[in-house]
């Protein structure tokens, strides 16, 4: 996934670079992939940041499952200097059945459905239901434990 991003983010309007490092099929863990893309300073605003998600949304396609951190170029393991902070953004999709995924940039979450990928502010409960502190959790358990 990770070259998949690497290569897409080249192209990309804005751009953006993936890092190498992937992972894949966690011990206990929902999710199926996880990685990192850096996105250019220049391009670090709420509107760049969703443009990526909906173009790493659009390469991975519907069916994928995904949680994805984005961070601005500063914090790329391999550049000179890194800061190697948390991301302070993250695009998820967990169910390969919904059309649904979540996007949190710093303090503020929204969702989007595929075909689409219209962003749309969501408050943090709903974002729970999709993600719950960076690791993926099923949808219909988090409502359930929430109710």
């Amino acid at each position: 996934m990770s070259r998949k991003l690497a290569l897409a983010g080249k192209y990309a309007s804005p751009p953006f670079s993936a890092s190498p490092i992937y992972i894949t099929s966690q011990i206990c863990a929902p999710e199926l992939s996880s990685c990192r893309v850096f996105v250019p300073l220049r391009f670090w605003t709420q509107e760049g940041v969703m443009d990526v998600a909906r173009e790493i949304a659009s390469v991975l396609g519907p069916l994928e499952q995904f949680d994805i951190g984005i961070a601005p170029d500063e914090n790329d393991p391999s550049g000179p200097g890194a800061a190697r902070s948390a991301e302070p953004g993250r695009v998820t999709k967990i169910d390969p059945g919904s059309p649904v995924i979540a996007l949190r940039l710093d303090d503020a979450t929204w969702k989007a459905e595929y075909p689409r990928l219209s962003f749309v502010p969501i408050g943090h409960d709903e974002w729970r239901r999709h993600v719950d502190r960076g690791i993926a959790v099923d949808p219909l358990t988090a409502a359930v434990a929430v109710e």
